[in-house]
């Protein structure tokens, strides 16, 4: 019995030169959460930032709002920089031509 046969995600690790695509599939799957309350949780921010005045905000930009709020989450953030570069709902709305 390996090591690697109680962690799939080193097993498949140790098969990346041998199957590359598919190691790679299977670590992409072995990343999702195993919990709802994280999707819950992405639909719940969502719902948030798609009020009635935002509903023309681009797939791209809502993908770069998560993704902001995720890194921050997960502390990868530089909370000074991001005070000094914040804008406002207004210049955000102007930036990417968000109608209101």
């Amino acid at each position: 019995d390996s090591p690697n046969a109680l962690n799939p995600t080193q097993y498949w690790i140790g098969l990346r030169e041998q199957y590359p695509n598919l190691s790679r599939l299977a670590l992409d799957i072995l990343s999702i959460p195993a919990s709802s309350c994280e999707s819950e949780r992405i639909f719940s921010e969502l719902g948030d930032l798609l009020e009635p005045r935002r509903r023309n905000i681009s797939p791209q930009l809502l993908a770069a709002i998560q993704c902001v709020r995720r890194w921050k989450r997960a502390g990868l953030s530089d909370n000074q920089a991001a005070e000094n570069s914040t804008i406002t709902d207004k210049e955000t709305e102007l930036l990417y031509d968000i109608s209101t």
